[in-house]
């Protein structure tokens, strides 16, 4: 049993609910039921806001008038009532936001503030517009909106660029009711949609100096990405060329749609995808390369944070990467400072920052819950499973593969099941073939392709033997997707299956919890 700072053991602190009233679980209890308020607020209308509210200035009063007073008991309950309320307030201003934007005719100017989204046949284009005319009604000069709107692929609509932008500006609506279209862009702090856009380009000098400076940096940076990918496709053949780029850039649009498929039914998608997994496996690649190279494994660790943080900006910083950099970055320090266990509470706050930032990413972006969940399977289960059965010897690190990929399915399987109604059943045969040749196959075209800009000669000698398993990677993961049975639809599965699903995989951890002597929380 650990002790605090004074020497104090927990079991020696008053216990409520069968949990310590140790300052570290009162942080939890707080977080956690400030993703609880979140929840509330995003499924209840704002009428029962006021009784919340209530609430808070109750919680308020008494740590004011009656703090000292108190037991600790009573503080703990007063920090859940407390989270949930900040919760629901941080929610219901978000909401508010998101609600009564004006639809109609738009005709006015615009600066691109993302980096575009490029899809199968069209790109996402992310555009600031501030006030103007619409329908002959004057809208607010200072009020700002980011709106997307849809162009062909080809188009270049530059990060920072300014257009003149007429359209009609429509509120997004709900099409599928496992997905709500609507809080998904607002989670994204869009609100409308341009149709029928009739864009053009503008000269604007830029007058704010941070503003230029984040233009030109990510310009610059985005641009590195764009050549690598120019440069991957001149070296490699399709579709292990666009497979290369996934794997270093992230994104599957590159893979020709049979070749995509294959991924989606063999669960192989994540390693092309901007995801945690996909982040993680260039964390583990840029520490192999720094540790062959000599460093030392804390100055490797600092090379694998500048090395993801690069790459985030390098494909344009969407804020799914940016979520799956975070958790990722947090996730990769537990495991090399050997405080995996220990790093929920970690997990949980990292979670709840994000959450506070944008609320309906909780429950509205499915990208971020996959991000969470793997990350919260992997520290839940990576360090009992470990143990049970040892990593000792462990050959082309197989095992530790097959507990990060079975870890990480258990945190997942629930919210994939729900949101797709479908499942691969051959995940983790195909991961065990594929993910340990990975790093190898990133280190050595990354490699080979920055040489080449330098020796274009020695670039195609060195691409040959990354083709070749490159080729190997395609050709397994396409004879694993005819298998017959290699995917399973469900049919439309109920959320309260997913809710029975996480109630058993609560229970399995407190069993081998017991069973293995692994403190976790």
């Amino acid at each position: 049993m650990s002790k605090n700072k004074s020497g104090k053991r927990e079991e020696d602190y008053q216990k409520f609910w069968g949990i310590y009233l140790i300052p570290a679980n009162f942080l939890s209890a707080f977080l956690s039921a400030f993703l609880g308020g979140v929840v509330v607020r995003s499924l209840w209308s704002s009428e029962y806001l006021f009784l919340f509210l209530m609430m808070f200035l109750l919680i308020i009063l008494s740590f004011v008038f009656f703090g000292k007073n108190l037991s600790k008991k009573i503080f703990f309950v007063l920090f859940i009532l407390l989270g949930v309320a900040v919760g629901i307030f941080r929610t219901d201003v978000v909401l508010r936001q998101s609600q009564n934007w004006l639809e109609g005719h738009y005709r006015g100017q615009g600066r691109v503030v993302r980096f575009s989204e490029v899809k199968d046949e069209y790109q996402k284009i992310y555009l600031e517009i501030v006030g103007a005319k619409m329908d002959g009604r004057q809208r607010a000069v200072s009020q700002k909106e980011i709106v997307i709107f849809f162009a062909p692929i080809g188009v270049d609509y530059r990060y920072g660029d300014y257009y003149a932008i007429e359209c009609d500006l429509k509120n997004p609506e709900i099409k599928y009711k496992k997905f709500n279209y609507p809080r998904f862009l607002a989670s994204k702090k869009v609100y409308q949609i341009c149709y029928q856009a009739k864009v053009r380009k503008i000269k604007k000098d830029e007058n704010n100096f941070l503003i230029g400076v984040d233009v030109f940096l990510h310009r610059r940076i985005y641009r590195g990405g764009e050549l690598l990918a120019e440069k991957i496709n001149e070296l490699f053949a399709m579709p292990e060329s666009g497979y290369l780029a996934g794997l270093l850039l992230g994104g599957d649009s590159r893979l020709p749609e049979d070749v995509a498929d294959d991924f989606r039914r063999t669960g192989m998608t994540h390693t092309v995808a901007v995801s945690g997994s996909n982040i993680t496996i260039i964390a583990t690649a840029l520490l192999s390369v720094g540790l062959f190279f000599g460093l030392w494994r804390q100055q490797a660790f600092y090379l694998v944070i500048g090395g993801i943080i690069i790459f985030v900006v390098m494909i344009g910083a969407p804020a799914s990467a940016v979520r799956a950099a975070i958790m990722a970055i947090v996730l990769f320090y537990a495991s090399q400072s050997g405080r995996l266990a220990d790093s929920l509470r970690v997990i949980v706050l990292t979670a709840c920052l994000m959450v506070f930032v944008s609320p309906l990413l909780l429950l509205y972006d499915v990208g971020f819950q996959l991000s969470f969940l793997a990350t919260l399977g992997i520290v839940l289960f990576y360090s009992p499973l470990a143990e049970a059965i040892g990593i000792e010897n462990d050959f082309l690190d197989l095992k530790s593969i097959i507990l990060v990929t079975v870890a990480a399915q258990l945190g997942v399987t629930g919210i994939l099941v729900y949101t797709f109604d479908s499942i691969s059943l051959l995940s983790l045969p195909a991961n065990i073939l594929i993910l340990p040749f990975i790093p190898l196959i990133m280190a050595g075209g990354f490699g080979a392709t920055v040489i080449s800009f330098i020796l274009p000669t020695l670039g195609e000698i060195l691409s040959i033997p990354v083709q070749m398993f490159l080729e190997g990677e395609v050709y397994g993961i396409h004879h694993l997707a005819k298998i017959s049975w290699a995917s399973v639809n469900f049919g439309n599965v109920a959320v309260y299956w997913m809710g029975v699903y996480y109630f058993i995989i609560l229970v399995l951890f407190k069993f081998l919890k017991d069973k293995i002597g692994k403190t976790v929380i």
